[in-house]
């Protein structure tokens, strides 16, 4: 996961960085540095990330297709 698909997920769900960084167990700060590419998504972070939305790697792959998915719903 790159902060660019970071930055989608958070984007298509519509949500601040506090709120999203809340749901997955981050500070708002730490969402920030990733987005702007301060500070690299780690495994971990991913795995808070896909665990919080009930995501999985193909998502991340396909995340365009995920994108209009959720979006449409």
């Amino acid at each position: 996961m790159t902060s660019n698909q970071l930055r989608m997920i958070r984007d298509a769900l519509g949500m601040t960085r506090k709120s999203f960084g809340d749901r997955v167990g981050l500070s708002a700060v730490l969402i920030e540095k990733i987005e702007r590419g301060e500070w690299r998504v780690t495994d971990r972070t991913k795995y808070k990330v896909l665990s919080a939305f009930n995501m999985n790697e193909t998502d991340v792959i396909n995340l365009s297709d995920w994108v209009a998915k959720f979006t449409k719903e």
